[in-house]
């Protein structure tokens, strides 16, 4: 039995969260995901991950061979996307992608220019919004989407984790100039912030703090579901906004925001490729997934 089978198992997994939603992705039966964890465990002779009804997780001794796993495997994604490329020059068709729209303009306008360089005949679509939008019936190839593995929608389509998302707490440079800056998540208790509200228009920001989940509130005048709107009033001065620093980035270098709180960790989002399960077999989704898989974390980090 491969070795990088149980370790393209192991994995997916991991990444995943459970051997369910790992089979999907490595169209494989979810027992045999099962047996191969089993069978990895037994040749490292450590136990790799917590198993529960909810879910799966590793455990130090998993974290720290998934640390070697992703290196290896990333090396063997890279020979044979290259391969893949050779055989490739004459790929056609169409794709269709759709992301948010803090990603549009900076990483996927890019990522996709430097695809097509390569495959110049390939058609691909960009569907920029904020909404949640079904795969199947907008007949979406790939989707880009952040969150976390409960928030991604219909068990049906197939989820893969690519990168972590960090959350910074921004404002303007002199946004505290009359007042005691803040050190800690509670000292910004009851500030003006403004909201990202996709998802609930309560502005309440999710820390951790000795490895326990905790919250504070603030006010909110304003909220808006697009993040590039709430960097904007973020950097006008309407308040407080926790966004991706990828989305804030920009503005920071150029000193239009500032970071507060800066040793905090505020919420862990992930980014996210999906795909519906019939549309993992076309070769040209399948390149476009492997090629954006490598590509957005560097982009976002």
């Amino acid at each position: 039995m491969s070795l990088v089978t149980q370790m393209r198992c192991f994995k997916a997994v991991c990444e995943t969260g459970g051997f369910k939603a790992a089979s999907r992705l490595l169209s494989i039966n979810q027992s045999t995901v099962s047996r191969h964890i089993a069978n990895l465990e037994q040749h490292l002779q450590v136990t790799l991950v917590y198993r529960s009804t909810h879910m799966i997780t590793p455990t130090s001794e998993g974290e720290n061979y998934l640390q070697y796993c992703g290196q290896i495997l990333s090396m063997i994604e890279d020979a044979e996307l290259n391969v893949q490329r050779n055989d490739a020059a004459n790929l056609q068709g169409k794709i269709r992608l759709t992301c948010p729209v803090s990603l549009a303009s900076d990483v996927i306008a890019p990522a996709v220019a430097e695809f097509s360089a390569e495959f110049k005949q390939v058609e691909v679509e960009v569907i920029a919004t904020d909404s949640r939008i079904g795969l199947i019936a907008n007949g979406i190839d790939i989707a880009i989407r952040g969150g976390t593995h409960e928030s991604l929608g219909p068990s049906t389509n197939i989820a893969q984790k690519i990168s972590d998302v960090n959350f910074v707490c921004v404002g303007t440079p002199d946004y505290f100039k009359d007042a005691v800056e803040p050190q800690h998540p509670m000292d910004l208790m009851d500030e003006l912030a403004v909201g990202y509200s996709i998802e609930s228009p309560e502005t309440k920001w999710t820390y951790l703090e000795d490895e326990i989940e905790k919250k504070v509130k603030l006010k909110t005048l304003h909220s808006a579901t697009n993040l590039e709107v709430v960097r904007t009033w973020a950097r006008l001065g309407l308040g407080l906004a926790c966004i991706p620093l990828f989305v804030a980035k920009k503005e920071i270098e150029a000193g239009h925001l500032k970071i507060y709180c800066p040793a905090t960790i505020w919420e862990k989002n992930a980014l996210f490729l999906l795909t519906p399960n019939q549309k993992v077999s076309s070769k040209r989704n399948r390149l476009m997934w492997d090629f954006l898989k490598q590509k957005i974390p560097k982009m976002v980090t």
